[in-house]
């Protein structure tokens, strides 16, 4: 009985000192780690035709990034849509296309002139991301399925910006970007509904 009783002590002992040994050898960043895989898997599997929302949109942490994100949406809706004017088969789609141009170079005049009159003001520095660019590339070798597929790009982009818009209208520090963030949701809105209308 007494041999019995020794053993189950030691043994508790052993799983005790295996436990405290496992706790000072785990990396203090290792549950950060974890999270950020998480979040990468939960990237990786979800569904690429969602709707983007508010609340699962990445809203810029800062004037700087907002401001950014903006000037890159603008270009991007620019650029695509001047290509439309000439790859487009769709008079809908062109005049869609038409209508772009128009109002995101007002979007990024108003933009550049809204950030330098700031104190201290704000670089506008338009650039398109990866992604931007390889939708671009993609626009270029559409061929005979260009409209689908700039009409399918025109809804994803406006999602992601009215999204954004709405996130750090919501958020924002610097009182002149959340005017001009909570004014521009109209006309987001309005592209957004019209490009769903059109069916190439």
């Amino acid at each position: 009985m007494r041999a019995s009783i020794l053993l189950a002590a030691t043994a508790s002992l052993a799983i005790s000192a295996c436990g405290q040994a496992t706790d000072e050898t785990i990396p203090e960043n290792t549950a950060t780690e974890v999270t950020t895989l998480d979040n990468a898997m939960d990237a990786a599997t979800a569904d690429p035709d969602a709707p983007v929302t508010a609340e699962d949109a990445a809203v810029p942490q800062g004037a700087q990034a907002f401001v950014n994100s903006m000037a890159a949406g603008d270009m991007f809706e620019i650029e695509s849509s001047k290509l439309a004017a000439t790859m487009a088969k769709s008079k809908e789609v062109k005049d869609f296309a038409a209508m772009m141009v128009k109002d995101h170079t007002d979007s990024s005049a108003k933009l550049k002139a809204l950030t330098a009159a700031l104190t201290p003001p704000i670089a506008v520095s338009p650039m398109l991301d990866p992604a931007q660019e390889a939708d671009m590339a993609a626009l270029r070798s559409a061929g005979a399925q260009f409209d689908q597929l700039y009409l399918r790009q025109q809804t994803a982009a406006h999602e992601k910006a009215l999204a954004l818009l709405q996130g750090y209208g919501a958020n924002a520090t610097v009182p002149e970007l959340k005017t001009f963030a909570t004014q521009l949701i109209p006309k987001i809105e309005e592209h957004l509904t019209k490009v769903r209308a059109i069916k190439p």
